[in-house]
């Protein structure tokens, strides 16, 4: 070493110590003092030793305690979005005004949707199908009461006028038949009675029947041998022709036919108020009247029993 050298002083570390920053107002900050503490006693500080080359590098020393880092970029961005808005003086979304959705009113330059919904015309609502089929039920019930109110008295006249016809022929065709076949003498007079008094009165019915449209001619032809012809009469007339008990058997079933054959008549005289059908009523309902009387009479007669 040169003595004429001014020796270099040593630092601590390897590292010259750095110089405080100036105070705000340009003035140097005080160092603080430390408190005195009289059992305390400072102990000489060793100078570290240099560091040798062969040794690994080591980090610098920490900053003196008066030092302050000035804080990264990163860590003055705020953490969520409430904080970067009071950072910049908005306020969060809870504080912020909510703006009116009158209807009407612009809203960032656009109508509210409130607004727009109103304007738009209502959807037409289809029809539920439940009231489309209660609608048809109720024209469907009008249509039957006015049928029922209508229609039913007129229905039923012209059904009892058909049987009542049909009848007549039918009935008329067995007493021919029957003439041949009755043993009893005051039954075949009762029986040629009756049989004259049901070629009257088809022939007088045919008239009637005529002006409510029926067709006598095919009405006959079916009494004879089609719809309105009674096979079950047939069939007992013949079953008590082989027992030999015709007489009895045919007397009650003229007995039960002549009953229906007046049933037939009040009710048409009730229910047809055609004069033309009146006027048959009441000219031919007394003559079998008197026959289905006279046909009781001869059941209780002790020759009914004969035969």
């Amino acid at each position: 070493m040169d003595p004429n050298q001014t020796p270099q002083p040593q630092y601590s570390g390897g590292y010259p110590p750095q110089t405080p920053p100036p105070a705000p107002g340009g003035y140097p900050a005080a160092a603080p003092r430390p408190a005195p503490n009289p059992g305390y006693a400072p102990q000489p500080q060793q100078p570290n030793p240099q560091p040798s080359l062969q040794q690994p590098y080591q980090a610098p020393a920490p900053a003196p305690a008066w030092y302050t880092p000035a804080p990264k970029p990163e860590d003055s961005k705020p953490g969520d979005v409430n904080s970067y808005l009071q950072s910049a003086g908005v306020g969060t979304p809870a504080q912020q005004t909510p703006q009116s959705t009158v209807p009407g009113q612009m809203i960032n330059g656009q109508y509210s949707i409130d607004y727009l919904d109103q304007m738009a015309a209502p959807a037409k609502q289809p029809l539920e199908k439940k009231f489309i089929f209660v609608g048809i039920g109720a024209v469907a019930a009008l249509l039957v009461a006015a049928f029922l109110i209508f229609g039913t008295q007129k229905t039923t006249s012209t059904v009892n006028e058909v049987k009542l016809y049909t009848t007549l022929i039918d009935v008329e065709n067995s007493t021919n038949k029957s003439s041949k076949l009755i043993k009893n003498s005051k039954l075949t007079a009762i029986n040629s009675n009756m049989r004259t008094t049901l070629v009257n009165a088809a022939r007088d019915m045919e008239t009637p029947l005529t002006n409510m449209g029926q067709n006598p001619t095919s009405l006959k032809s079916a009494a004879k041998t089609g719809t309105y012809h009674d096979k079950k009469l047939v069939t007992t007339l013949e079953d008590a022709r082989l027992n030999g008990v015709y007489d009895r058997i045919y007397a009650n079933e003229m007995n039960t036919k002549m009953k229906l054959i007046i049933t037939y008549m009040d009710s048409i005289k009730k229910n047809n108020t055609r004069k033309s059908m009146q006027e048959f009523i009441t000219k031919n309902e007394p003559s079998f009247q008197t026959i289905q009387k006279s046909i009781e009479a001869h059941q209780k007669s002790p020759e009914a029993n004969l035969y």
